[in-house]
């Protein structure tokens, strides 16, 4: 959850899968980026107006919001009715339908051809391709689904752990735990876990 150039971040609950702006504009995005190969699907469930669904690039130095500060980069369906990105500034890529509350915001994108594909209640409204910034941005792994909403507005994500509303498109997976690679480290205990070693006054080797 990040606190979107504004004096209260969003509300996080569900298991981090509801986001509420709280009272004013505030931002959150996943822990999982979109992988940079293959053809991912999640689904987001608008519960109010006032609500900016897409990817975004994490952002440490705010002054605006997740989608427009100075070091912002992002794709999003605005709840206005119009697809953006942002590099350096707002583009508006094309003029789409409007959502609101019980509205459901489909994205499949396709990490090999660079383009996001978004859908409101199972109609694909348009089909972007990434700019070159946006491109070297997906391709290192930095970008992460996320949501910006306003005042009090909450807004749920389906990332397949629960069965989505509307059947994915042709060979894209669910941007779930099972369709990821495994980690580096299977067993996080293994190397954050704490241990007591008592001493016997001959050498050891820790954690051997």
């Amino acid at each position: 959850s990040t606190n979107g150039g504004v004096s209260n971040g969003a509300l996080l609950s569900d298991g981090n899968l509801k986001s509420d702006g709280n009272s004013a504009w505030a931002s959150a995005i996943a822990t999982m980026a979109i992988p940079n190969t293959g053809k991912w699907y999640f689904e987001f469930t608008c519960l109010g107006g006032n609500t900016n669904i897409g990817l975004f690039k994490p952002v440490y130095n705010y002054n605006g919001t997740i989608r427009d500060s100075t070091e912002s980069k992002a794709s999003w369906y605005g709840f206005n009715g119009y697809i953006y990105h942002w590099v350096t500034g707002y583009v508006t890529d094309a003029t789409v339908a409007t959502y609101t509350t019980n509205d459901i915001i489909g994205i499949a994108v396709d990490s090999d051809a660079f383009t996001v594909r978004y859908y409101k209640n199972n109609t694909l409204q348009y089909t972007q391709t990434l700019v070159a910034a946006l491109q070297t941005e997906l391709s290192a792994g930095n970008l992460y689904p996320g949501v910006d909403t306003y005042a009090g507005v909450d807004c749920t994500v389906n990332f397949g752990q629960q069965g989505f509303n509307y059947t994915p498109p042709t060979n894209y997976n669910a941007l779930c735990a099972q369709n990821l690679s495994d980690p580096a480290i299977l067993d996080g205990s293994t190397a954050f876990d704490i241990q007591t070693y008592n001493g016997t006054g001959a050498s050891q080797t820790l954690g051997g």
